[in-house]
């Protein structure tokens, strides 16, 4: 049919946690419970379809930490805009013609450890850049975010994993890593309609070896949520 141009142009006009509310997207006690997670300096994962709101939702979060934080954005795309006076943006940089003069997101990720970050968020985990996060989360860095592609919570141990292997992780090793590191995963849907909510909340845990996200809250299009087992843990971590 000829030649296709996409252009993805980034919204001017931010969301918060209280727009996300207001609209469905963190109905019931997801709200509040996002609102814990930053205050305790929890880490978190936002996984997902690509458009289910990932990228919102962390720009949301992140306008929640508190003004004296500096916040350290590493993405390939500069698509995060969080609300925030100390928000310092690395981007990804592709190779010239030559094929030199790259810099990768592992790259940024070991630079922005030595920039004093209070808040270490990587806008997509998609390569061998999560051993350096998982690295970074178990060395004292902690109230660190990022988004990752997964079809469900329960997917995410394995889309780490996958993750893992391109970085030359065993998979014991990241599961080690990834249950020391992450305090919560937050799982966005979009129906046909274009709504989006977080449908799922899961705890990342390692038994015997294998890593596991255990169901902690659910969410139904309606709004209605449901409390499961690992709920009282994840409560515990965040404060509530």
């Amino acid at each position: 049919s000829g030649t296709l141009i996409s252009l993805r142009v980034l919204g001017t006009h931010h969301l918060g946690v209280t727009h996300l509310e207001a609209r469905g997207t963190l109905p019931g006690m997801i709200g509040p419970l996002v609102r814990a997670l930053i205050r305790a300096r929890s880490n978190a994962l936002i996984s997902g379809a690509t458009g289910s709101g990932k990228t919102t939702l962390l720009s949301a979060a992140l306008s929640l930490v508190p003004t004296g934080e500096r916040i350290i954005c590493i993405e390939e795309v500069p698509e995060l805009a969080p609300s925030h006076p100390h928000c310092v943006h690395l981007v990804e940089r592709k190779p010239n013609i030559e094929g030199r003069g790259a810099i990768t997101l592992p790259d940024l990720v070991r630079a922005a450890m030595r920039m004093r970050p209070d808040r270490l968020i990587l806008g997509e985990c998609r390569g061998p850049e999560v051993r350096d996060v998982l690295t970074a989360l178990n060395t004292g860095h902690d109230g660190g975010w990022a988004t990752l592609h997964a079809n469900s919570a329960r997917d995410v141990p394995a889309r780490l994993a996958a993750l893992g292997a391109l970085a030359g992780m065993s998979e014991s090793a990241l599961a080690a890593q990834a249950a020391s590191a992450l305090d919560a995963v937050l799982h966005m849907r979009r129906d046909a309609s274009g709504h989006r909510w977080v449908a799922e909340v899961g705890v990342i845990t390692r038994e015997h070896g294998a890593l596991s996200c255990e169901p902690a809250l659910s969410v139904g299009a309606d709004g209605s949520v449901t409390e499961h087992q690992a709920w009282a843990t994840l409560a515990g971590r965040a404060g509530l």
